[in-house]
Formats: structure tokens, C-alpha cells, sequence
């Protein structure tokens, strides 16, 4: 039997996971050696560069004989940034490049004698700042956070949604949620997922979490937080939308479905879902050479999975049955049971959609949220 995790389809672009480090002198050296031991040891691959005229790149470092500014808009899609060096050489080097909080890596500033480390770019989003919390304990550094929700201890959007694998759909929004709680105001949120240490968190100050979307229209709060996959709830006169993507897409088909079929029916079945929630496309293996459901994978940017009929009749739960697709496939639903797996065992939240030989389902995983 095949592993039932299936075999991607579509791989998602980025190398978050890489982390490149730059130093300029012989003493930037040994910094930038302890910086890459310890990103090492969180899981990330390093390489080291050195960029000078008097040190030698021997080693494990690689000559930077470019512009530095150059050389830093080459890996400006690399997760970590880190400059071995002064504040002002990094803030021109990657001056020319910074465009948005949501696609910009984190950047850190160490300076050679291990005195200070500080998330210069991208310090919620990106990890800067958790970056250089951890970096700064490993060299004895003092980390130099900026960022105001940290100095005043509050609650920060930006932060949770990364930890909690969520898509924030306003970044104007989300501002104005750190705005508000900056200046003392009450801030609601509505989550359809199970919420969890709410009580023990101590990052709750401001917020009011409410157990039902009734209970947060009725609360009356100008500006609050939605985490779920509808598209039409908006229980505050300002909702700023966090969308997991715990959706998970089931699909059986007809050999040689048209994609623009394929896509209909997708569209369909999603209708009142945030397309944004659908972490991946799931079906029987017999279907995983189906261009129609590949295409509509690689639209979206998300895998497409594809699982043997005996892992989908064991899938546990109360599905449509059809004795045609039975006979063809060696399972009674595709769409149903491929959804649910696909999902860790999930919820079916919509039933089989049929239409012009394509059939859909779709899935909820069991997330929860955590404030940590």
C-alpha cells in the first residue's frame, strides 16, 4: 500500500528555509561561523560569504565580487539575511530591494563583536525578530526589537497569523488592529477553528475573544478579527479576514475531463470558501495523470494528491455511494473519501457536487489556534 501522505503534483515556490550570511573582515568571520552553527541547528541550510579585501575566502566562505547591493537582490528570496557588520552597509545594501512586508526576507544586523543583534526588515512576518531573539542568545548579543507590539507587550497580528499557518487578507487592516491596541482600544475576535490558551497567553491584552459569530456582531466593537473559511462573515464593522488553509479539495472525474470542467465545478463547490483556505487537491491514483485536475493544482499553487482505492475505503466516516464509480475505480466515492484523507481525517463540510462527469468535495482538517 502506498504511503498515505500521496505524491505531490505541484511543488509551492520560496526557499524560506535558507539563510545567507555575509561578513567583511577576518573578526566578521568567527561571528558569522557561530551565527551559521546556530541557524544550522533550527533546521535552516547556511552559506556563508565574505566580501573584503584584506580576509581570505577560504573555507566554508564564498567571495562576494559583486556590488554588495547586487549580491543581496540575487538571494532577496532566501528566508534570512544576516550581516556580519555595521547597521548602515546592510540598510544600503538591501535599500534598493525592499518592497512589501509580506514577500521581503528577514534581515539581521550582527555586529562583529557579538554587542548587538537587530532585526533590521521583516521582523513579524519574516521571523526577524524571533531570528534574532535566538541569535542573540546564542552569542551573547543584546537583540535591539523595535517593532512597537513588542516594546509595549501586546498582541500582534502579524506574528499570530505566521505561527498559526494563517493568510491575513488586509495588511491596511491588520495595521489598524495593531493601531488600535497600541492606543489602548478593545479589538474582537471570531474564530470558526477551536481556539486554544486563551486564558493562560499572555498576549491577550485588548483583545475580546468571542465563542460565536452572533456573540461578536452583538458585542458592538468597531474593528476585530475573523479566523475562518467563509467568505461572508464579517461579524465587526472592520473584520480583517485570517484564512488557514486547512481546506482540502476531493475530485473524481471522467478520463480526459476538460480543465475549464474541472475548474467549474472546483468554483462551485467552493462557492461562500476562501479559495485562499484550499491547501491541496486530492484524488484516486488512477486519476493522479489527469491534466484537467494538474492544471487547476498548479493554478492555485497547491499539491495534488492521489491515494490507492484500499487507503480510501479505509477512511472512516458516511459517504455517497455509487456502485458505477465502485466498479471502475475499486472504491464507492472518490471525491468524498479523497477530501477527508487529504485532510488528516478531517470534516466533510460539502458533500459530493456532481456536474458534466467531474464530481467535488470538500473537507475541513482538524486546526486549532494557539496563542502562545
Amino acid at each position: 500500500m502506498e504511503d498515505v501522505k500521496g505524491t505531490a503534483a505541484a511543488d509551492l515556490p520560496g526557499d524560506r528555509g535558507r539563510a545567507e550570511i555575509v561578513c567583511f573582515s577576518e573578526n566578521g568571520k568567527q561571528t558569522a561561523r557561530e551565527a551559521a552553527d546556530y541557524l544550522k541547528g533550527q533546521g535552516k541550510s547556511v552559506q556563508l560569504w565574505l566580501k573584503s579585501r584584506y580576509a581570505a575566502a577560504e573555507n566554508l566562505f564564498h567571495p562576494v565580487d559583486e556590488p554588495l547591493a547586487d549580491w543581496a537582490g540575487a538571494r532577496w528570496k532566501c528566508g534570512l539575511l544576516v550581516f556580519v557588520g555595521a547597521l548602515g552597509i546592510a540598510v544600503r545594501a538591501i535599500a534598493p530591494h525592499v518592497k512589501s512586508k509580506k514577500t521581503d526576507p528577514a534581515v539581521l544586523v550582527l555586529d562583529e563583536g557579538k554587542h548587538f543583534c537587530i532585526p533590521l526588515l521583516s521582523g513579524h512576518l519574516g521571523g526577524a525578530n524571533e531570528a534574532a531573539l535566538g541569535l542573540a542568545a546564542h552569542t551573547g548579543s543584546v537583540p535591539v526589537v523595535t517593532t512597537a507590539t513588542d516594546v509595549h507587550s501586546l498582541f500582534a497580528v502579524d506574528v499570530f497569523a505566521k505561527k498559526n499557518g494563517l493568510q491575513i487578507d488586509s495588511m491596511t487592516l491588520a495595521k489598524e488592529v495593531s493601531a488600535a491596541l497600541l492606543a489602548g482600544q478593545t479589538v474582537g475576535m471570531y474564530s470558526e477553528l477551536p481556539v486554544e490558551n486563551t486564558v493562560t497567553s499572555g498576549i491577550l491584552c485588548g483583545l475580546t475573544v468571542y465563542g460565536t459569530e452572533q456573540e461578536a456582531a452583538d458585542g458592538g466593537l468597531p474593528l476585530g478579527i475573523y479566523i475562518g473559511y467563509r467568505t461572508d462573515c464579517a461579524p465587526f464593522s472592520k473584520t480583517l479576514k485570517l484564512v488557514p488553509d486547512g481546506l482540502a479539495v476531493g475530485i473524481g472525474c471522467r478520463k480526459g475531463a476538460a480543465a475549464e470542467t474541472v475548474a467549474a465545478l472546483f468554483y462551485q463547490v467552493m462557492e461562500g470558501l476562501d479559495v485562499r483556505a484550499v491547501g491541496q487537491l486530492a484524488s484516486i491514483d488512477l486519476k493522479k495523470d489527469e491534466s484537467g485536475i494538474r492544471k487547476l493544482a498548479e493554478s492555485l499553487g497547491v499539491p495534488f494528491v492521489t491515494y490507492d482505492p484500499e487507503s480510501l475505503e479505509k477512511v472512516p466516516g458516511t459517504f455517497s455511494v455509487s456502485a458505477f464509480v465502485k466498479d471502475i475505480t475499486g472504491v464507492d466515492n472518490v471525491c468524498e473519501r479523497s477530501a477527508v484523507l487529504a485532510s488528516g481525517n478531517g470534516t466533510l463540510i460539502r458533500k459530493k457536487c456532481p456536474g458534466r462527469g467531474v464530481t467535488a468535495a470538500v473537507a475541513a482538517g482538524n486546526r486549532r489556534i494557539r496563542f502562545e
